[in-house]
């Protein structure tokens, strides 16, 4: 754990890598300072803050030609493996995941900080929508909402994706509390002879 990543960059200026592991409001600003050393950089999720501080830190890497990337735990999750493996030709996939409301107060849900669940959490259900269809998105359709009171300014989200391969995906998650029956975190996956439902183990 290093307290001041200038310092750090400066005593190892040929380093092999660099884990990124602060809030994200930081990662521009840091992703920056060690895509400059042409170090590359592994990025604790979600990337950045926004968009336009993550075209930044894509276009800094580009011009520099240096690796910046983010990992998603969850596609390396047996269960979600197995799914991947198991079924191929996907036509649709639903991923749902529901935590319970985080502690009001926590930096994670200040809008210039953290942003709540949805902005920590949503990227890792988007990744798997993208592993377990093997294509990328073309169209994306999604309403949000605030319905907790927690203070954070999307709790809740409905996405609806248009994929590569013409099928069709679609991620709901939200702070309304873990399901006793279902768990956190669950998915479900079509092809046009079979389907797959799965419920890997997550907690909190």
């Amino acid at each position: 754990c290093i307290g001041d990543y200038r310092e750090a960059l400066a005593s190892n200026p040929v380093a092999d890598a660099v884990i990124v592991a602060t809030p994200q409001m930081s990662h521009l600003e840091i992703g920056t300072a060690v895509l400059e050393r042409k170090i590359p950089c592994f990025m604790e999720k979600p990337l950045t803050q926004n968009m336009a501080d993550t075209r930044s830190l894509r276009d800094a890497a580009r011009s520099l030609g240096v690796r910046c990337m983010s990992g998603f735990r969850l596609r390396y999750f047996d269960t979600v493996r197995l799914v991947r493996k198991n079924l191929s030709g996907v036509q649709t996939v639903s991923v749902r995941m529901f935590d319970n409301p985080w502690v009001g107060g926590f930096w994670k849900y200040a809008p210039d900080q953290g942003g709540g669940n949805v902005m920590d959490q949503f990227c890792h259900c988007a990744d798997l929508v993208r592993f377990i269809s093997g294509v990328d998105p073309v169209a994306v359709t999604a309403h949000t909402a605030a319905l907790c009171g927690s203070g954070c300014p999307v709790d809740h989200i409905d996405a609806s994706f248009r994929m590569a391969n013409g099928g069709l995906a679609s991620i709901t998650m939200g702070d309304s509390g873990i399901s006793n029956l279902l768990g956190k975190f669950s998915i479900e996956a079509t092809n046009d002879l079979d389907f797959a439902y799965a419920v890997p183990g997550l907690a909190r």
